[in-house]
């Protein structure tokens, strides 16, 4: 466990298991319900059937000791009361998992039947090239109305063919300021100007096909394809020189390594995207 060390340094493992049995004493007593009313409604078709088969073979039984029935008759009937049976029993089967597959498929087809997350405008302006730059005239955004502001009355204007960079503490809103950027929420005040024109006035689709962005991830380990994707002998000179500035372009796999590449200290290892 990641949070060992939490765990014991502030004294939480308490806390922890106590949250933990009274979760699994909810999901027991949901499963104990779930199973109670399973049993009933597989309790009484079950008791009809008994009922309905044992009748049956009482009859048989009583006509054949009259000389009414003979054994074959008995023994034909009760394969046909079994094949019956199992006839329901399968159909019954086939209905529950019928039923388990139905549920999930509503789902996708709510999914695939939902609106639009944003508005679209009909019609759409076009998104050309930028030529000026993009432009944020007093933004101010928040997730939802039960949460704090994150950008309040941001002013910020980005030249085309500039670059800028975004510094700021944990939760200051740059992540969010680049979703707004790429539209993938609307400024709850204010407005974005892509070379003047309102990005809510464009096309989502069309302006991210205009936006390139490589999101950062705090997962820890190797990148997957270190050994297959391309990399020129600058960025492995770059990457790859050790304390003494000595290049070192035989380590191609040095993001995480222990042997020739340089290992960066701390806990920003491994997390180095490279465009």
């Amino acid at each position: 466990m990641e949070a060992a060390k939490e765990i014991r340094l502030f004294g939480t493992g308490a806390l922890l298991r106590e949250r933990m049995r009274r979760d699994r004493t909810a999901i027991n007593a949901t499963r104990r319900r779930m199973e109670l009313r399973t049993a009933a409604a597989q309790g009484l078709p079950a008791a009809v059937s008994a009922g309905i088969a044992a009748a049956g073979l009482l009859w048989a039984v009583r006509a054949a000791a009259r000389g009414e029935r003979t054994a074959g008759d008995l023994a034909v009937l009760t394969s046909a009361i079994a094949a019956v049976q199992g006839g329901l029993s399968g159909i019954a089967a086939s209905a529950t998992v019928a039923r388990q597959h139905l549920l999930p498929f509503e789902h996708y087809l709510d999914l695939t039947s939902a609106p639009p997350d944003l508005p679209v405008p009909r019609p759409a302006r076009p998104v050309g090239e930028l030529t000026r730059g993009i432009e944020l005239r007093d933004v101010w955004f928040r997730y939802s109305e039960q949460h704090d502001w994150v950008l309040r009355g941001v002013n910020l204007t980005l030249p085309r063919g500039r670059t800028l960079a975004l510094v700021g503490a944990n939760g200051a809103g740059k992540s969010t300021l680049v979703k707004l950027l790429c539209r993938l929420y609307d400024p709850s005040r204010g407005s974005i100007l892509w070379d003047g024109t309102d990005i809510r006035e464009l096309d989502p689709a069309e302006l991210r096909r205009r936006v390139g962005a490589v999101r950062w991830s705090g997962r820890r380990g190797r990148p997957v394809s270190t050994t297959r994707s391309p990399r020129s002998p600058a960025a492995t000179t770059r990457c790859c020189r050790g304390p003494t500035g000595t290049a070192r372009r035989s380590a191609w796999s040095c993001p995480a390594g222990s042997g020739s590449g340089w290992r960066r200290p701390g806990p920003s290892c491994g997390r180095i995207p490279i465009c």
